[in-house]
C-alpha cells in the first residue's frame, strides 16, 4: 500500500469496492457515528480483508495517527497517487464534510447511487460489444447450417 504504483486491477478492484465503503460508512453515520469512529469502526470489521481498498484504509489510517496528519486528506493524496476518479469523488466528499459540515450520508447516498449507475452504463456497453464480436460467428454458422441442410438436396439433382 505504501506503493504508489497500482496496477488497473488493483485501481479497478477499488473503485468497485467504493461502492459497498461508500454504503457502510452511510450507515455508520446514520447510526450516530462521526466520520472518524465510522473508518475506525470500518477498517477493525475489515482487518483481515485482502482487498487492495481496505488494505489502503488500514495503512493509511495508520499513516495518519502516527503522523498526526488528516485522515481525508490522506484519503484524497492516495486517490491522487493511483489516479482513481471514483475515490477522488469519495474522498472529497469526506473533505468537504470536515470543511463545511454538511450531510455527509445524503451525498454518500446520491454518490453511491450515481456509481451503481455508471456501473451498470458500463456492463452495457460491454454487453453490446459481445453481441457486436459475436454476430460474425453466428452468420458463419448459418451458412454453414444452409449448405450442410442443401447439399443432400442439391446433389440429387
Amino acid at each position: 500500500v505504501g506503493r504508489v504504483e497500482y496496477g488497473d486491477n488493483e485501481i479497478r478492484s477499488v473503485e468497485n469496492d467504493i461502492v459497498n465503503l461508500s454504503l457502510q460508512i452511510g450507515l455508520f453515520l446514520d447510526a450516530g457515528l462521526v466520520v472518524s469512529s465510522a473508518f475506525e469502526e470500518l477498517t477493525e470489521l475489515n482487518a483481515l480483508n485482502p482487498r487492495p481498498l481496505y488494505a489502503a484504509l488500514r495503512f493509511i489510517q495508520k499513516e495518519s495517527r502516527e503522523k498526526n496528519l488528516s485522515f481525508a486528506g490522506q484519503l484524497f493524496l492516495f486517490a491522487q497517487k493511483i489516479r482513481s476518479k471514483a475515490l477522488m469523488r469519495f474522498s472529497l466528499l469526506i473533505l468537504d464534510n470536515q470543511s463545511k459540515g454538511s450531510t455527509l450520508s445524503d451525498k454518500l447516498e446520491r454518490e453511491r447511487t450515481q456509481m451503481q449507475s455508471d456501473s451498470l452504463n458500463r456492463a452495457k456497453a460491454l454487453a453490446k460489444q459481445a453481441e457486436t464480436k459475436l454476430c460474425f460467428p453466428l452468420m458463419l454458422l448459418l451458412v454453414a447450417l444452409i449448405v450442410v441442410c442443401s447439399a443432400p438436396a442439391l446433389m440429387q439433382m
